[in-house]
């Protein structure tokens, strides 16, 4: 695809601001907003990419469980790495598809009360509920660094001690890379409460 630049003379103008669509490979022009809010733009648009591939990795468990299940059934045996995969797989799939889920609002939520609230006490439980998430996650953060540090210096293994026995050090790291994810995104959704337009402009989905 041909590279698309803007014209000289928008970048001029100090009313409006040259953002490149990714999708569509064109330039769109901002009305005039803070440059975080472009930049949250930008992340959520990563974020949904990053969310769409790691839902692939369903696709190789779905294959692994087939397989181990048409081996034990014929063959009266299955592989010995098939425990160990299947749980590295959806382990992965499931800590690194936390924050997708919950930009898009997918998590569990008990809105019973936030039902019959106004917008502006809607706002403020919005608040505190992604203040109460980021400060669970940033704990969870802080305790698994070190623990996956450690791993990482004896070269932990699989513990189920299985024939594969594997090295799971590498898989400790999947805990704090999720949180990391989960707690910008939810620092950021905050942020979207608090600054109502700069959640519109970015395109964060409401409580």
């Amino acid at each position: 695809m041909p590279s698309i630049s803007p014209s000289p003379g928008l970048l001029r103008k100090p009313d409006l601001l040259p953002f490149r669509d990714a999708d569509e490979g064109r330039f769109l022009l901002l009305p005039p907003v803070r440059r975080s809010s472009v930049v949250c733009g930008v992340w959520l648009m990563n974020m949904d990419r990053f969310g769409k591939l790691v839902s692939l990795l369903l696709l190789p468990l779905i294959l692994e469980i087939v397989y181990s299940a048409l081996k034990g059934y014929f063959l009266n045996e299955t592989p010995i790495w098939s425990f160990e995969i299947s749980l590295f797989l959806y382990g992965t799939f499931f800590m690194l598809g936390a924050a997708y889920c919950h930009k898009e609002k997918k998590h569990v939520a008990v809105d019973v009360i936030n039902h019959y609230l106004p917008p502006r006490w809607r706002r403020i439980q919005g608040i505190f509920a992604e203040g109460v998430v980021l400060f669970v996650v940033l704990v969870l953060l802080w305790v698994s660094i070190p623990a996956a540090y450690r791993s990482t210096l004896m070269r932990e293994r699989s513990t189920h001690q299985t024939p594969f026995n594997p090295e799971v050090w590498w898989y400790r790291w999947i805990i704090p890379l999720s949180c990391a994810l989960l707690s910008w995104q939810s620092f950021k959704d905050m942020l979207a409460l608090i600054f109502p337009k700069l959640g519109k402009v970015a395109g964060a989905k409401p409580e």
